[in-house]
């Protein structure tokens, strides 16, 4: 048995960004049988990360809501987040204290309340202009997110042409999975959004368009485009719109096939949904006579094809057995005791100026040349954080690991919001750690909602 050393999965006082973009994804089963090693190079910077304001639009359905906002606090550790619920005048009585409530309850969070209803686009148009140069991650208040998924989506937008993410879901159209459109979910959020991102090959498929549901749009695409047009009314394709747009000026929209995010659908808008549809598509239509051929041969194409069949694979039968996946950094070798029967492991271990990765039964499935010693670990760290669906970390020190590598696996930790373990890791210990790593943290003194004293242009 060994101690493992706590390290802060956050200081609020330094900050962390690597440049993800930099970094190769997941190898594939020919690279790795041959045992080829991967070059870990020193330029993944580390910089102050992209800010990132989640925009939750909310009109009434406060159970949806609720749900919704806890899993978004429970789940994100990206340090760049910000949280803003903006409610449209929702006349439901129980929305303004339940939002003023998570309001003083959680840091980070705000919750703009609008004087007058100024509907679905207006309200996120609002949201849009709060934001300041922040990029923005547009929720659907009547999702439930994973644990890791902002940091799966800036991940995918880490290219520079790169403009807006949508992620995966059961429920989004030519986005859902394992088939188009509806599909039941196989059991809760978390194990089902864990075991799409271990298998995930991080392909990222081209889309001609976004989805709102959860959809990361750079801030410079809001600036191009000025954000949603309002002739779309109650909503409906105002996404696919500007997605159109933005690709007129040289942006690329992507699929985060590793960001899997539950998706009832239609809350808001009820009965309301076909009319809606057929109104908007006509307008798209006209505008974008090109989105029609492009949207169809995006939903038959072959990458989201293998998409659809990687989940399907494992839709009912993996859920439940995906555990979360703990990687634990040492020295030349790297010896496991006793580990928690329910977290999966892998281990790196290094040695001058190479890594190793192994996984439980001790196979190496991954080699790394760390060609720079000043931050090569760091970009090993987060490589595998990435491409493995890594969700926590544990330092050995008793196994050699120089001080210096030691400074690199903490400024992933921070870098990623990635928890560090210690002790024998039970199940328990990961959970406590998770809720230290969320950014947003539970508030000491109270805070009351805002009412902004003039409406948005």
């Amino acid at each position: 048995m060994f101690n493992w050393r706590r390290m802060s999965p956050f200081r609020r006082s330094t900050t962390y960004q690597l440049d993800l973009s930099r970094f190769p994804r997941r190898p594939e089963a020919e690279h790795q049988r041959h045992g080829l090693t991967r070059i870990a190079k020193a330029d993944a910077t580390v910089t102050d990360p992209r800010p990132i304001t989640i925009v939750v639009p909310v009109y009434n359905a406060p159970r949806d809501v609720r749900v919704c906002l806890e899993s978004v606090v429970a789940n994100t550790a990206h340090p760049g987040a910000r949280l803003l619920v903006v409610d449209d005048a929702s006349p439901d009585p129980a929305i303004a204290p339940m939002l003023a409530d998570f309001a003083a309850r959680y840091e980070r969070v705000e919750v703009v309340t609008n004087e007058i209803n100024l509907g679905f686009l207006g309200t996120c148009n609002h949201g849009f202009a709060l934001t300041a140069s922040a990029d923005v991650l547009l929720l659907n208040s009547d999702t439930v997110v994973p644990p890791r998924w902002l940091m799966g989506m800036s991940l995918a937008a880490a290219e520079s042409e790169v403009g807006t993410v949508t992620a995966l879901s059961n429920n989004a159209w030519a986005f859902s999975v394992p088939a188009v459109n509806f599909n039941e979910m196989p059991g809760p959020i978390d194990p089902v959004g864990r075991a799409i991102r271990q298998t995930s090959e991080r392909r990222y498929p081209e889309t001609p368009m976004g989805h709102g549901f959860c959809l990361l749009i750079k801030r410079e695409v809001l600036d191009a485009t000025g954000g949603f047009d309002p002739v779309f009314g109650r909503g409906y394709h105002e996404e696919t719109d500007l997605s159109m747009r933005a690709a007129a000026a040289g942006w690329r929209h992507v699929v985060d096939d590793a960001t899997f995010v539950e998706h009832t659908g239609s809350v808001s808008f009820s009965g309301e949904k076909a009319d809606l549809l057929i109104a908007n598509r006509a307008i798209i239509d006209d505008r974008h006579p090109e989105y029609g051929p492009r949207s169809e041969q995006f939903l038959v194409s072959d990458e989201m094809a293998a998409v659809r069949a990687r989940v399907d694979a494992l839709w009912n039968a993996a859920i439940g057995a995906t555990r979360p996946r703990v990687l634990v950094v040492g020295g030349p070798v790297v010896e496991l005791a006793a580990p928690a029967a329910d977290l999966a492991w892998l281990t790196l271990a290094v040695e001058g100026s190479m890594a190793s990765v192994a996984d439980e039964q001790r196979d190496v499935v991954d080699r790394f040349e760390l060609a720079d010693a000043g931050n090569g670990l760091l970009a090993v760290v987060a490589d595998l954080a990435a491409n493995y669906g890594i969700e926590a970390l544990a330092l050995v020190p008793e196994g050699g690991l120089e001080a210096d590598a030691a400074r690199q696996v903490d400024a992933a930790a921070i870098a990623l919001g990635l928890p560090v373990l210690d002790s024998d890791a039970a199940r328990v210990e990961f959970e406590q750690a998770r809720k230290q790593a969320r950014v947003f943290a539970p508030r000491s003194a109270s805070r009351t909602t805002r009412t902004p004293s003039r409406q948005p242009r």
